[in-house]
């Protein structure tokens, strides 16, 4: 499944550090994804919702100006 290629390779590159840094640059590409993760908890596919959280920890401990909001959308 495409999404689920997606989600690991974002996962990988977040493990490895790759894509968390603390740049302002880095934090404006990451903060379009936050929709997109809460999106994919939602969905039937088992192995999504687990890479799908394993993202979200790595970036629940950034500065993302849209952080406050989409942890209402997920509850």
């Amino acid at each position: 499944m495409l999404v689920d290629f997606a989600l690991g390779l974002l996962h990988t590159g977040l493990k490895k550090g790759n894509l968390g840094g603390q740049s302002p640059a880095a934090l404006a590409l990451l903060d379009p994804m936050l929709p997109l993760l809460v999106r994919a908890l939602g969905s039937r596919h088992a192995n999504s919702v687990s890479l799908a959280l394993k993202c979200l920890a790595f970036l629940i401990r950034l500065p993302l100006p849209s952080m406050p909001f989409l942890c209402g959308l997920a509850l």
